[in-house]
């Protein structure tokens, strides 16, 4: 299975939450920089659509 881990506002994917999530499937977690991209929403929508 997939996980599209979003993380918040000036945030990451710590090595703790990779650990807690790692026995339930592959993690895909992007960079995300909310700021400099209003449209993140729907661009995260068409990237990962079909891959989740």
């Amino acid at each position: 299975m997939n996980i599209l881990y979003l993380h918040g506002l000036d945030s990451n994917l710590s090595i703790k939450k990779r650990e807690v999530l790692e026995p339930f499937g592959n993690i895909i977690a992007p960079n995300l920089d909310y700021r400099a991209n209003p449209n993140m929403i729907e661009n995260l929508y068409t990237e990962y659509k079909t891959k989740i």
